[in-house]
């Protein structure tokens, strides 16, 4: 009885949320594409506790451009790019690729840079994913120098990750 009283008042209401939103595809493993998506998410991504979509930012075009590219190839939701001053954004408006993302990889969202590591999933995946996954995130918060290769994080977690990964490489 509960069950259908629940259902005859969200018909009467028309609130159909779920519904509404837009499905996305989901790729069946971790390849070296998603790889590249992850880090560079990792790095230059967020995912806000308050708003329907996974952003990017980032100051150069290509970068902005390859993330909105993987965001259409990987899971078949078209983002927006814009550039804002010297910026280049990336919006992509999916409720379910913000979970996808938050409860299936364990990324954080809101203001949670500290917090950032490097997903299981990542860890688990051949050599060439997490290679993907190191470029990209070595592309968003990285420099390469004379002063050698250094990765500008705040979470000690991914800093160290990192590290062991990069020994991995022999690096």
């Amino acid at each position: 009885e509960f069950i259908e009283r629940a259902l005859t008042e969200y018909d009467d209401r028309g609130d159909t949320g779920l519904s509404q939103r837009g499905g996305i595809r989901v790729p069946t493993t971790v390849d070296e594409s998603f790889g590249r998506f992850l880090g560079l998410l990792v790095g230059d991504g967020h995912v806000p506790a308050n708003s329907r979509h996974v952003g990017f930012t980032s100051g150069k075009q290509e970068y902005a451009e390859e993330f909105a590219g993987l965001v259409s190839e990987l899971f078949g939701v078209e983002p927006t790019v814009e550039q804002q001053d010297s910026r280049w954004r990336v919006y992509a408006y999916s409720e379910h690729l913000k979970g996808l993302l938050t409860d299936g990889f364990g990324l954080p969202s809101g203001s949670a840079a500290a917090e950032k590591t490097v997903p299981e999933q990542v860890l688990q995946s051949p050599k060439s994913v997490v290679a993907e996954f190191v470029r990209g995130l070595f592309d968003a918060d990285g420099y390469a120098g004379g002063q050698g290769a250094i990765l500008s994080t705040t979470s000690e977690e991914l800093s160290k990750t990192v590290q062991l990964l990069l020994t991995n490489f022999g690096i």
